[in-house]
């Protein structure tokens, strides 16, 4: 026979299975398969499988390769992923990054095996069975989600949403509040997108300048993240128009994916980004993956305690002087520290939250990768856990969060 069955979606989530059932008749009854997994063209893994179904001389095998792309992909401990600007966590910088690291292209080449009769040595039953290629992406999918992300694709069918789960509103348009000197990122599949729209706006809701930026468009889904805060599009080249991003008259501005053929053609929702009041001193901005794969971020300015923590052991050693001589030193250790560990941590408050701001900030609790924004670039840092809380009663929300550098500060150790 051949593969019989295939992963059902084109995005597949990585997260989700990515399930082959390969079949194939024998005279022999067959042992096990042998599937050779290719990504992104290399041979990444070989899973061997017994079968788990015989029907009527012909022995199907069920091959997932979910966890040979989830071993491939980001996130992954040693890297930045490409969804968070640059690739070295350099800032103020244009961004414009075909996101390799969060997509995949894999099929699998299988052979078969079965027990010679006579000898009793597996023996290659001399069939192969090639798959197609199929994709996917690090965007996860919950037990009562489409698990079809096909809609993500911006293919020109509607205003086609960006890797992000903040609320639309009016069905279009996302609202994002950003400071003149932070950096923002977002992700998105173009599909055969191309370009992207950048408008700004006066306090009379005038438009001041327009200008269309190209993207590569990969024909795939592949995700795209580019930069979109003041700083990434200060220094921004245009294809079509310009825009002085600051103009000191900018109060508002959009952005939007599209195709670009001597007009631009929108695909994407809108985002509206308002420019807020910054408040350094007390600002503590983080960029995050949420759970569509996407690049996040959210400043918290209501509170910060910034706070050295030091954890260590005691160890105990007896004093170095004889059974009848006392000791004639002071310094002489008979406790001391051990396995000691420092390193900086903040604690922050946001304020209250609504139902609609909640829903993306609420990812940023199990973010696999989080980086805070300084002055020197992106720093990584761990989000302890804890509990988002919403009153059934309640229209706010609120939350607290103990963050804490991921590199210990170095110390002397005993």
């Amino acid at each position: 026979m051949a593969i019989t069955v295939n992963p059902l979606y084109t995005p597949n989530s990585i997260y989700r299975p990515n399930v082959f059932v390969a079949g194939q008749a024998s005279a022999n009854p067959l042992v096990l398969c042998r599937a050779e997994v290719y990504v992104d063209s290399s041979l990444e893994a070989v899973i061997q499988k017994a079968p788990y179904l015989e029907f009527g001389g012909t022995y199907f095998f069920k091959i997932d390769v979910s966890k040979v792309l989830k071993n491939k992909k980001a996130p992954l401990a040693s890297n930045l992923t490409t969804i968070f600007g640059t690739g070295t966590g350099a800032l103020n910088l244009p961004v414009n990054n075909a996101n390799t690291d969060c997509h995949a292209k894999y099929f699998i080449i299988v052979t078969y095996f079965y027990r010679d009769p006579t000898t009793g040595l597996l023996t290659d039953l001399g069939v192969t069975d090639n798959s197609a290629t199929y994709e996917a992406i690090i965007a996860t999918r919950q037990t009562r989600d489409d698990m079809d992300l096909s809609s993500y694709l911006m293919s020109g069918v509607g205003f086609t949403p960006f890797l992000s789960n903040r609320y639309l509103y009016s069905g279009i348009s996302e609202r994002i509040g950003v400071c003149t000197d932070e950096n923002y990122f977002k992700t998105f599949l173009p599909y055969t997108s191309d370009a992207f729209q950048v408008r700004t706006f006066d306090s009379s809701g005038a438009l001041i300048d327009s200008g269309v930026a190209a993207i590569t468009a990969p024909v795939t889904s592949m995700p795209n993240t580019i930069g979109l805060g003041v700083p990434n599009l200060t220094a921004q080249t245009y294809i079509s128009g310009a825009v002085n991003i600051l103009n000191p008259n900018v109060v508002q501005y959009t952005v939007q994916v599209g195709t670009w053929t001597g007009v631009f053609a929108g695909r994407s929702s809108v985002l509206l980004f308002t420019l807020v009041e910054c408040c350094n001193d007390r600002a503590f901005r983080l960029h995050f993956m949420n759970r569509l794969g996407g690049a996040e971020a959210y400043t918290f300015n209501s509170r910060i305690a910034k706070e050295e923590v030091n954890k260590s052991d005691a160890a105990q050693k007896p004093q170095s002087w004889g059974f009848a001589v006392p000791p004639n030193t002071t310094f002489d250790k008979g406790k001391f520290k051990i396995q000691n560990t420092v390193f900086n941590q903040y604690r922050v408050e946001g304020k209250f939250y609504d139902e609609n701001e909640a829903e993306y900030i609420k990812d940023l609790l199990s973010s696999p990768e989080v980086y805070w924004e300084t002055a020197e670039g992106l720093v990584a840092v761990l989000v302890q856990d804890a509990v988002f809380t919403k009153s059934e009663t309640e229209t706010f929300t609120k939350l607290e969060l103990t963050i804490v550098e991921a590199n210990d500060i170095s110390v002397q150790q005993m």
